[in-house]
């Protein structure tokens, strides 16, 4: 694995030197010849299971109802419903934003987005009331916290009001 990453550290450095000044037969003979080697060589399998993945891009087919978000604990979806209950805890510890869809807090059958202070000004409008009433998708990865499905929001680019 160290022979990969070295290969591809040594080809980002080579690239980085040729955007700085005009390539010369050199450098591009070299440069071909480092990507050659870091695409032809494969990973041994432990290295790939141990690199870390980025969310997937989610489409339509992983849209799913609030009442089914249950199911689908450590995956990312985008779950739509009513948001019937929201909440602002200023004086609570991270200062969060509540959102509830389908049930309000405290029935256990609900699914919570929960949006942190620090992404609060994120928001055009405080996101209890911009949210209040309206039914909304929310796209993440779906957690689970004392048994209620939520999804933690950081960007207003993951709700979209329906």
């Amino acid at each position: 694995m160290y022979k990969h990453i070295t290969s591809l550290v040594c080809l980002a450095a080579l690239l980085l030197a040729a955007c700085a000044a005009p390539p010369t037969p050199e450098t591009i003979t070299i440069i071909i010849t480092a990507t050659s080697q870091a695409i032809t060589e494969p990973l041994p399998p432990q290295a790939t299971t141990a690199l870390p993945t980025a969310p997937p891009v989610i489409g339509v087919s992983d849209t799913i109802n609030w009442d089914e978000a249950a199911t689908y604990i450590g995956e990312y979806k985008t779950v739509c419903g009513p948001v019937v209950d929201t909440h602002y805890a200023a004086s609570s510890n991270g200062r969060p934003t509540f959102l509830n869809l389908g049930q309000p807090y405290p029935k256990p059958n609900r699914f919570t987005v929960v949006i942190w202070g620090r992404n609060r000004d994120k928001f055009s409008t405080s996101p209890e009331q911009l949210y209040s009433g309206v039914t909304i998708c929310v796209s993440g990865l779906i957690e689970e916290y004392r048994g209620i499905p939520e999804t933690e929001v950081s960007e207003p680019s993951q709700i979209e009001i329906r």
